[in-house]
């Protein structure tokens, strides 16, 4: 079943690392209506086979970088960190 603790654990520290970016960039985002969109795209999308994972198994690039990647790049801009965000672009480009 998904998700899992440990999925859903690592879904709130990314969003909490969004949230702090967005703070910083003064865009209105609480972590509540962030978890809420995250959410609502998770249960639409539960028995889809995404395109990030159909790129990895063909051995194709993925969007990670456009995705994560951005929001790690905006917030060195700014001074932050979003080592969740890192660990995950890592982890799938592994």
């Amino acid at each position: 079943s998904f998700p899992t603790r440990r999925s859903s654990d690592l879904v709130g520290e990314l969003i909490k690392e969004f949230v702090s970016l967005a703070e910083r960039l003064k865009l209105n985002y609480s972590f509540d209506s962030a978890l809420d969109v995250v959410t609502n795209v998770m249960q639409g999308t539960a028995n889809n086979t995404s395109s990030m994972l159909q790129d990895t198994r063909a051995g194709r690039p993925t969007e990670i970088d456009f995705i994560n990647g951005y929001l790690v790049t905006q917030a060195k801009q700014v001074g932050l960190t979003l080592p969740h965000n890192e660990a995950l672009i890592k982890r799938l480009k592994r």
